[in-house]
């Protein structure tokens, strides 16, 4: 682990702060809650604009000088109720300047210990990955992507593009992704390892957000669901991350049924370090992000 990524584990609480409900409605009222979100240095080289749709905002985000026909939908992480963070702009702008692509960034419903935002998430994510595919022809090449939490919607959504005949991703990008509510008990064994995603944050986020559903259900949890078809599936994750028994079960799983799958697993790191943009590790991450999105081999 570099020192910079060192550091950036030791920093990452400062980033966990949550604004409070009454903050977020005074913003998404206003739509300026991205913008504010936003380092002005990105905006100077990003075009930025902020859309509604089924009562939620997207952003839209792509180069003020350059474009390509690549669109990715991108979905952030943050237990399902943390909102989305600068460090997931600045990670999004970085891969914008190596691709010129597209990028549509959902604000989604967060949960809480009395309301799970999961089926409107979904219905909301459909809904834009309908739009981002009109806005699109034939040569756009789509990708969805998402990291912790989002990883979970990411799959979710690729899998359903796919039952319902809708256009298939050419690429499904997963950055440790939250595949199951199912419990493990080799939870127990890691925890300590990865100071990003604690047991307590996990467990709670996982309740509220379960509620009463079935942890069975593909809607839920996305390692139940139907992944043959859904486009190239390319998982980034760590070797000391909660998630990595339940990242390598999904992994045998796609091998079992023999479906094509990219797993990198960085050694010594924790969930999420791709959004640290200025660890080297992160960097290599998105490297190979943007080769993906310009259909090239992660180099």
């Amino acid at each position: 682990m570099s020192l910079q990524a060192n550091a950036a584990k030791k920093i990452f609480a400062v980033f966990q702060k949550n604004i409070s409900k009454s903050e977020r409605k005074l913003l998404m009222s206003s739509h300026m809650f991205a913008k504010i979100l936003i380092p002005t240095f990105i905006r100077r080289k990003i075009d930025i604009s902020i859309e509604r749709l089924n009562g939620f905002d997207y952003v839209v985000m792509k180069h003020k000088k350059h474009n390509t026909n690549n669109k990715v939908m991108y979905i952030h992480g943050g237990a399902f109720i943390f909102e989305i963070s600068a460090l997931h702009f600045m990670q999004i702008s970085e891969i914008i300047n190596k691709t010129y692509a597209t990028f549509y960034v959902p604000i989604y419903p967060l949960t809480n210990d009395k309301y799970s935002s999961q089926m409107d998430t979904i219905n909301f994510l459909t809904n834009l990955y309908k739009v981002m595919c009109d806005e699109s022809d034939k040569k756009t090449k789509i990708t969805i992507m998402g990291d912790s939490a989002g990883g979970n919607f990411a799959l979710i959504l690729a899998q359903l593009a796919k039952k319902n005949k809708l256009r298939i991703a050419d690429n499904v990008i997963l950055v440790s992704p939250f595949l199951t509510y199912e419990y493990d008990k080799k939870y127990d064994k890691i925890a300590g390892n990865d100071p990003v995603l604690p047991p307590l944050l996990l467990n709670t986020a996982k309740a509220w957000q379960l509620q009463d559903n079935n942890p069975k259900n593909p809607l839920f949890s996305p390692i139940f669901g139907d992944s043959k078809g859904v486009g190239k599936i390319f998982i980034f994750c760590a070797e000391n991350e909660i998630f990595i028994h339940l990242i390598r079960h999904y992994c045998n799983q796609l091998l079992k049924q023999k479906i094509w799958y990219y797993l990198d697993v960085a050694k010594g790191l924790f969930h999420d370090y791709p959004i640290f943009t200025t660890t080297k590790e992160a960097k290599i991450v998105i490297n190979k992000v943007s080769d993906i999105i310009k259909n090239k081999k992660p180099s």
